[in-house]
């Protein structure tokens, strides 16, 4: 794994723990979506850093938006804290996400969950790893044996809560289970491990995205939209999964 990208979702992770139990809520960016000042304070220091190291690449972060640089080739997207309303209760299912970007398309990500001490990361063509050890996703082929896991924010509009709900009031009696554990950069890592067999995101953003998606892709596994384009920086809606499910799954968006 890159030594520089490694090390800085270290550090973060390290001062995301210094200030777990005792963030301070600083915004609502919508309605119930909130940003802390631990948000802002990760964020400023992961920017710092690669623009000391980089000072010629993009980066696209949460919570600043999009910094240009004078390359328009590499792009840093960064997830500060992935899972703040998890982080501000208490929950430990919180995680920071370091992607870059070449020329569209993922080559490097990291995702860090500090409190469970789990780095996830991969490389273009090196495979993903979890902690050093090589993952790939689950070898189940049943939807009946799938575990699922699919999003539901407080800050989706009426009209996306509604279309979750046509996908959701389709799994209970096909799959084993549901999840919703709302740390979207930890828990499409967790498809990249086999502990959930796919995911549904009805809303999603490049920031907890561009990392696991590189991630699920080098263990094995498949990233899409709903209507089965790859990956890229603007995709509104999200499903992945082992390559043996996802088809069936497909089938639940339609």
């Amino acid at each position: 794994m890159d030594k520089f990208i490694k090390r800085l979702v270290i550090d973060a992770g390290s001062l995301l723990m210094r200030n777990f139990l005792r963030p301070r809520v600083v915004s609502n960016k919508t309605y119930r979506d909130i940003v802390t000042n631990v948000d802002l304070l990760v964020e400023r220091m992961i920017i710092k850093r690669i623009k000391s190291a980089y000072p010629s690449h993009s980066i696209l972060s949460e919570e600043t938006g999009l910094i240009k640089g004078q390359s328009s080739e590499y792009l840093w997207v960064i997830d500060p804290l992935d899972g703040t309303v998890n982080f501000t209760a208490g929950i430990p299912l919180f995680s920071v996400s370091i992607g870059l970007i070449y020329k569209g398309r993922p080559v490097k990500g990291v995702v860090y969950a500090p409190y469970l001490k789990e780095l996830f990361g991969a490389e273009k063509g090196k495979g993903a790893y979890l902690n050093s050890k090589k993952i790939k996703p689950s070898s189940n082929d049943k939807l009946a044996n799938a575990i699922v896991h699919v999003a539901l924010s407080a800050h989706y509009s009426k009209k996306l809560i509604e279309k979750n709900w046509l996908i959701v009031k389709k799994l209970p009696g096909r799959v084993r289970g549901v999840r919703m554990l709302d740390s979207g950069a930890l828990t499409s890592c967790y498809v990249a491990c086999g502990r959930i067999d796919g995911k549904f995101s009805i809303k999603t953003d490049p920031f907890g995205n561009a990392a696991s998606t590189l991630i699920i892709e080098e263990a094995g596994g498949v990233v899409t939209d709903f209507k089965g384009r790859k990956w890229n920086v603007n995709m509104k809606d999200m499903i992945c999964s082992n390559k043996l499910l996802y088809r069936k799954f497909c089938s639940f968006i339609k």
